[in-house]
C-alpha cells in the first residue's frame, strides 16, 4: 500500500514498552501498560515517531474457567502517519474493546 500502514510493514519497529497487572480481589484484576515506538528503518523523507501508546483494562473471573476482560488504548500518534507530508495532519486514536474468555 501507498499509505502509512503500507510503509509500517517495511519500515519495522523499535519500542519500550511497560505492562503491569495488579489483582485487587480474588476475581477482578487490572491492566496498565504504556509504550512508545520509532520506525527501524523508514522510508526517506518521512518522520521515525510512531508515538505513545496507553491502555487500561479490566478483567473479572465470572466463573474458574470464564473471564469477562474491558480495555481501551490510546494511540497519541506520531509524525510516521503524516506519510512524508510536512503539513498533513495524523490523528490519535482511542479503542474499546471487551470480550468473554474460556479456559479449558
Amino acid at each position: 500500500g501507498a499509505g502509512a500502514s503500507g510503509q509500517m510493514r517495511n519500515a519495522g519497529v523499535m519500542a519500550i514498552v511497560a505492562n503491569a497487572d495488579m489483582a485487587i480481589s480474588d476475581t477482578v484484576t487490572l491492566h496498565a501498560g504504556m509504550g512508545y515506538a520509532l520506525a527501524a528503518d523508514e522510508q526517506s523523507g518521512w518522520d521515525d515517531d510512531y508515538g505513545w501508546e496507553i491502555d487500561l483494562g479490566v478483567s473479572y473471573k465470572l466463573l474458574d474457567n470464564l473471564t469477562y476482560s474491558a480495555d481501551a488504548g490510546y494511540l497519541l500518534a506520531g509524525d510516521f502517519f503524516k506519510a512524508g507530508v510536512a503539513n498533513a495532519d495524523s490523528e490519535d486514536v482511542l479503542l474499546f474493546t471487551n470480550g468473554i474468555s474460556m479456559t479449558f
